[in-house]
């Protein structure tokens, strides 16, 4: 949290800004030095606010004069502890105050010479969560004599992309058997710790002694087995006094700490996390204890990658005691084992935060019982605040709470969830929880691209791909973007060296897309990766595996109409359409004249679809071609009448593509070409690159080689003509950049059961890559198009053995008019539909006109 806080001491105002997390306090010590004793700093929470007052020689506090108010209102002073020539000043709130809000303090005293003082300040609460007093468990139920934690560990093949929504699944084992070396555990798969100080090196945090994770490393492939890991700690913490607490938490990657009545439920409030990648760094946070006791704690830890550490502490009067240590005064007590367990929620989809979850919304929770047993009669859901029935069965111990989907939720939007429901204790208990998640977008596949069931060529089922793959010349591989991938595919930038030995026309055929660049298991979420087609390439043997293409074709079968969930995880990046075609347009630079050039150029976006500083190019432009003066525009052009409402062509090099552009920009260009420096040879190679920087510039600018650029140069007397068009095709999914193996899932609406065309470009720069294509059952589980092996895999083929291109003409016959069509003959009351299929109608088909019997129709394909 950061905000402004002033103190005042007489005359002398001073204001600062103050970057830590609770913490608004600031020393009188700039300029001149203090000649009496000040108010030295001010820091406060929900229930307490805390003083310091600074000695300065013979001016000395006299506490009895001591006078405080908080917001203009008298307060006792709770206690008074001096240390040196400072004395700290703890006082009480007469009620709770609330998170964020800024309070005022002001101080009057007398010191020691009698001389009146006074001093102002102001602090922020820090956010806290309020633990409910109904967590606190019942005397004697924890064992006083089991100190410590009980900690499950869990591992995965699978890449824990560092999200906890990711890691709770993960926890559920839906990502693959646990990989954790359990040797020494328990047969639930829990050791027993004393103290939460962890770390592969041995040197992680900010605490000394650390110790191994437990079961750490396990068999799991990545980095030696320490990653794709995850951990929870279970644990009752004993709290001797109701009050504000501030708990810290050291992590190498992300943690989650939260507080039920079972220390295992997953819905149990948050009171503080880090959801993402990191190296070790302290989160604090804050809350309040209403009432003396013991209560569960939950502390969930994930790791994707790299060093791993994990520390779990409190604070108090600014010192770190890591909780349990027992061997320093003041530290909070831990016990893992409690005669009586209560219910919990055990796993939950879509959980709280999640940020993809489904339109057809099918909810499923999972309680599990405890010592004391859920009641299954009591369970209530609402969704969106309407009540809703869902399907309450009990499987293998635990009860399964699942709602399918009637209806799709808007779009883009938020959803709320509440369940309720009661135990079976003498004493009932009951259980609410309130969560959301936000509902991911989808896009609505196109009825007039679908063949009917049964036109897929059954003979040839899978993928079909075309693999292109470029020599590179220097140490920079081609620009990672999908426009790249296109013109590279249309056999824009150079020859293709790929190795087609096993290619039938120039297409490979494939039963999955489950490829790897470098070999089995190197990359993604699937194991039994195969080799990419093609590659290595045949050309230069160190740079046969990079900057590669692949155009993927097929077409799915979609059984039944409905929300589907789709996946590609690549490296580097592709996008997913609804066709069987290339593109015309690629946003390759297209010569129109003269015509001894015309033809098509690579060229590289500069727009931030590319991560450049240029406009974005979603829209085509056209012009001639006007070269800048001076030709790189690092000074002011002396042409600018010249390139007014024309293309300006401008040499890279000499000053940053942002004055560049700019120069070209206030000139009145409609757009920008410039010409890489690199010429054939040089170390770097010649390909085109993004035009980076940190100053945006509104202007569409693509960047051409070196030796295309002097084609251009050449032939300017004659008038040079260009034009640049995107690729216009909507895309189903995309990721355009460089990434590391990374999941994009996305869903579709298929409107009607049927054959539908998809077409997957993918492209990779060097070294590691890959490329997998798949669906996502309800449940979360991921599943290969056209997996042989798997019964709920969507079923691909490489041809379709129908693919009627629709067509109707409309005759009159007297009071009737017919309808001689091609594919399904549709009729509609209105033009804009709804539309429907006219049922048994034979080409041709004849129709009443009578006015009463108006009627639009139409045909679409099978």
């Amino acid at each position: 949290m950061k905000g402004w806080f002033e103190l005042n001491v007489g005359a002398r105002r001073l204001r600062a800004v103050c970057s830590a997390v609770w913490l608004a306090s600031v020393p009188l010590g700039w300029g001149a030095a203090p000649s009496q004793a000040y108010l030295a700093s001010v820091q406060g929470n929900a229930l307490n606010v805390t003083l310091t007052i600074a000695d300065v020689e013979a001016s000395v506090l006299d506490p009895a004069t001591l006078a405080v108010r908080l917001d203009g209102t008298l307060v006792a002073v709770g206690s008074l502890a001096k240390t040196g020539a400072l004395t700290t000043v703890r006082v009480a709130s007469s009620a709770t105050l609330a998170a964020n809000s800024v309070h005022q303090v002001d101080v009057t005293f007398r010191d020691t010479l009698n001389t009146p003082i006074e001093g102002s300040g102001s602090f922020t609460v820090p956010y806290y969560v309020t633990v409910p007093g109904t967590l606190v468990m019942p005397e004697g139920i924890v064992d006083l004599n089991s100190p410590g934690f009980h900690v499950r560990p869990y591992q995965t093949a699978a890449n824990n992309p560092n999200s906890l929504i990711w890691t709770e699944a993960q926890l559920a084992g839906r990502y693959g058997p646990n990989l954790a070396d359990l040797t020494e555990a328990d047969a639930n798969g829990f050791f027993v710790r004393q103290l939460i100080n962890f770390d592969v090196t041995g040197s992680g945090g900010g605490f000394a002694n650390d110790r191994q994770f437990p079961g750490l490393p396990g068999s799991g492939p990545r980095d030696n087995g320490v990653g794709n890991a995850t951990m929870e700690v279970l644990t009752y913490l004993k709290f001797s006094a109701a009050g504000s607490y501030t708990m810290g938490v050291n992590s190498d990657d992300g943690f989650r700490v939260t507080v039920g009545k079972n220390p295992a439920d997953r819905l149990g409030p948050i009171l503080g996390q880090y959801d993402g990648t990191h190296t070790a760094a302290d989160v604090l946070f804050h809350f309040l204890i209403p009432a003396p006791g013991l209560y569960p704690f939950r502390l969930l830890w994930q790791n994707g990658g790299g060093n791993a550490s994990l520390e779990w502490f409190m604070v108090r009067d600014d010192a770190k005691i890591l909780i349990n240590d027992l061997a320093t005064p003041g530290a909070i007590e831990a016990y893992y084992l409690s005669s009586v367990s209560f219910p919990y929620v055990a796993y939950v989809t879509p959980g709280p935060g999640a940020t993809a979850g489904r339109a057809d919304t099918e909810l499923l929770i999972e309680l599990a019982h405890g010592t004391i047993r859920v009641d299954p009669t009591t369970i209530r859901l609402e969704l969106n605040a309407q009540p809703i029935t869902p399907t309450v069965t009990e499987l293998d111990g635990r009860v399964r709470v699942s709602l399918e989907s009637s209806g799709l939720l808007p779009p883009d939007t938020s959803a709320t969830v509440r369940l309720e429901f009661k135990d079976l204790a003498s004493n009932v208990n009951t259980y609410t929880y309130n969560w959301s998640f936000d509902v991911a977008g989808y896009a609505v596949l196109d009825v007039t691209k679908r063949t009917g069931l049964g036109t897929e060529d059954s003979a040839q089922p899978g993928f079909k791909a075309r693999l292109h793959q470029v020599d590179q010349m220097g140490s920079d591989n081609l620009a990672n973007l999908v426009a790249r991938a296109e013109q590279q595919l249309a056999g824009i930038i150079a020859p293709n060296q790929a190795n087609l030995a096993g290619a039938t026309g120039g297409w490979f055929t494939a039963e999955v897309i489950n490829w790897s660049v470098l070999g089995p298991d190197s990359v993604g979420s699937f194991a039994d990766d195969a080799p990419v087609p093609g590659i290595p390439g045949v050309g230069t043997p160190l740079y046969n595996r990079s900057s590669i293409a692949a155009e993927v074709l097929t077409y799915v079968v979609f059984p039944t109409a409905g929300l589907v969930r789709l996946g590609v995880n690549s490296d580097d990046g592709f996008k997913v359409t609804e066709t069987d075609q290339a593109p015309v347009h690629n946003g390759a630079l297209v010569v129109t004249a003269p015509a001894a050039i015309a033809g098509a150029y690579h060229a590289v976006s500069g727009g931030s679809d590319g991560a450049g500083i240029a406009r974005p190019l979603t829209a085509p432009f056209s012009g001639t071609v006007v070269y800048a003066t001076p030709n790189d525009a690092c000074a002011a052009l002396t042409n600018p009448g010249a390139l007014s409402g024309n293309v300006a062509l401008i040499d890279r090099g000499g000053c940053s593509f942002a004055v560049k552009l700019q120069q070209a920009k206030d000139a009145g260009a409609l757009a920008v070409i410039v010409v890489n420096n690199k010429l054939p040879g040089d170390p770097a190679g010649i390909y085109p690159v993004i035009t980076g920087g940190t100053t945006p510039v509104d202007i569409p600018t693509v960047m051409i080689s070196q030796p295309d650029g002097e084609i251009l140069k050449a032939n300017l007397n004659e008038g040079v003509s260009v034009t640049v068009t995107p690729d216009p095709t909507f895309a189903l999914a995309e990721f355009n950049g460089s990434r590391a193996s990374t999941d994009n899932l996305f869903d579709v609406l298929v409107p009607e059961p049927g054959v539908y065309p998809l077409r997957c470009v993918w492209y990779q720069g060097n070294f590691l890559g890959g490329l997998e294509w798949f669906s996502v059952a309800a449940d979360g589980q991921k599943i290969l198009l056209n997996d042989p092996t798997h019964p709920q895999s969507l079923k691909t083929y490489r041809a379709r053995a129908a693919n009627v291109t629709p067509s109707v003409l409309l005759t009159r016959n007297g009071s009737q008019v017919v309808l001689t069509f091609t594919g399904v003959l549709q009729q509609a009351a209105e033009v804009n539909g709804p539309w429907f299929d006219v049922a048994g109608a034979v080409s041709p088909f004849a129709a009443s006109t009578t006015p009463a019997h108006r009627r639009f129709w139409r045909a679409r394909s099978f």
